[in-house]
């Protein structure tokens, strides 16, 4: 979870080349041999956006879920980190494989107005409203959607 000097939080488009549905989600993959979930993110972010100077915090939550993509079906386990990138000093630039159609930065209010289906994790807008409120939980937080 990228947020930036202003509170904003970083989301890329992603569109299935299957069936065209359009979602927006938080940067991240899967880990590679000898990786750990740090080092994971930091190379994610790199590929799927350019941005570099990234400081990550603390674990914050924990997901698993099953999901249809490309026309099969996936179950995903994530671990969501707070990071901080100050977005002045970087220029973003979709990357990361033909599914990726944007990258930007989005607002609490823009998060908040967003179509239910069109962020994932579904719950996202309120999970981050409650962050930034209140700062980073004591141990990691399981969520779902």
């Amino acid at each position: 979870m990228v947020v930036d000097q202003d509170d904003r939080v970083l989301f890329i488009e992603s569109v299935d080349p299957v069936d065209a549905r359009s979602v927006w989600i938080t940067p991240g993959g899967a880990l590679e041999p000898g990786e750990n979930h740090v080092e994971a993110a930091l190379r994610e972010l790199q590929e799927e956006t350019g941005l570099h100077d990234v400081s990550v915090g603390p674990w914050i939550w924990t997901r698993e879920h099953i999901f249809r993509w490309m026309g099969r079906t996936h179950r995903q386990r994530e671990r969501f980190y707070l990071a901080r990138a100050d977005s002045r000093a970087i220029e973003l630039q979709p990357g990361g494989g033909e599914v990726i159609n944007d990258v930007r930065w989005w607002t609490i209010e823009e998060l908040r107005g967003a179509p239910a289906t069109t962020l994932v994790p579904l719950q996202l807008p309120a999970l981050i409203d409650g962050l930034l409120a209140s700062g980073p939980p004591k141990e990691p937080k399981r969520i779902s959607g």
